[in-house]
Order: structure tokens, then C-alpha cells, then sequence
């Protein structure tokens, strides 16, 4: 969140008769430092209070109340993301929804792939970087149904296919690429 710099100085709301003094101005100007400071950690709060603005002391804070360890070297965006991915997270969801955070997670449906067959509660995911093989896991752990069977794989290199997600009308078995 950007600074402020429309606020009215403290002097601006005195009378003009009181602007006058040099005592009054040496007054206002301490006070005004005061008010500067009090503004700017105001605004700290709001920026950490959004995970978008937050710093790493703001994700930090959300990491902690969400059951998340952070691993050093992680870029600040990463952590972002994941904490994205959790949040709001309760147990009840939506396939659509766990779609939707893992997209958040891995920055975009393009970085993974995803095979469900439902009539063995299997999933199967395949991941194109290493940094989010562990990062995965570590979600599927706390989102999945304990009865759901994963894998995790890194795939390094590229085919020229492209697949369309397809639901086969018993919905046994989906294809998500």
C-alpha cells in the first residue's frame, strides 16, 4: 500500500490567528513526527493483513496459523502462494475449489498434470518443477481424504501432446491436463 501524503499537517487545523506562533508551529512539528509515525504503522497493519501486500513478516504470521513450515530459500511469492492455496481450506470442498488452489499453488494448471480415477480413489499427479514436488505433497496430506491414493512424480521433459479434460459418462475415471 502506498504512503499517504494527502493528510492535513496538524498546523492546518488550527486557526490562522494560532499558525502564527513560533511556538505553536515547533509544536505541531514534533506532533506531526508523532502522527507520521502512528499513520505508517497503520498502513503496516492493513499491508499485513492481506496476503497480496504482506511482507515476510506477514506470511510468517499466516504460515504459523495455518500449520505451515516454510523451508529456507523459498521465495517470498512462493510462500504467497501456498498460503493462498490454504487459505479458507476447512474440509469441505469442492472439486472445483481443490482445482482452484492447486492452480494457486503451482502457479497456473500448466506447471502439472492431474489423472483422478474415482473408481479406485486414486490420483495421480505429475509435477514440471522440482520445487513442487514436496510442496504438493505436503498439501495433498492435509487436503485429501485419507481413502484417496496419490502419486507425485517430476516429469523433466515436455511431450508435444496436449490433452483435454475428459469425464467419461459413468465418471470413473477423469484426465486433467
Amino acid at each position: 500500500m502506498a504512503e499517504r501524503t494527502d493528510r492535513k499537517r496538524l498546523i492546518e487545523y488550527l486557526p490562522n490567528l494560532m499558525q502564527q506562533f513560533s511556538e505553536i508551529k515547533e509544536l505541531m512539528r514534533v506532533a506531526n513526527i508523532e502522527t507520521d509515525e502512528i499513520y505508517a504503522r497503520i498502513e503496516k497493519t492493513l499491508d499485513e493483513s492481506f496476503i497480496d501486500d504482506c511482507s515476510v513478516y506477514g506470511v510468517e504470521k499466516y504460515e504459523k496459523l495455518l500449520g505451515i513450515a516454510a523451508i529456507p530459500g523459498e521465495s517470498l511469492d512462493f510462500r504467497k502462494n501456498r498460503v493462498r492455496a490454504y487459505w479458507g481450506l476447512d474440509g469441505q470442498y469442492s472439486y472445483k475449489r481443490f482445482v482452484q488452489s492447486l492452480n494457486t499453488l503451482l502457479d497456473g494448471s500448466w506447471n502439472y498434470d492431474m489423472i483422478c480415477d474415482s473408481e479406485h480413489y486414486r490420483m495421480t499427479f505429475h509435477v514440471y518443477k522440482d520445487e513442487h514436488l514436496n510442496m504438493l505433497d505436503e498439501f495433498l496430506q492435509k487436503v485429501l481424504p485419507i481413502n484417496v491414493f496419490y502419486d507425485v512424480h517430476v516429469t523433466k521433459d515436455w511431450s508435444g501432446s496436449h490433452y483435454v479434460g475428459i469425464v467419461w459418462q459413468d465418471d470413473e475415471i477423469m484426465e486433467w491436463r
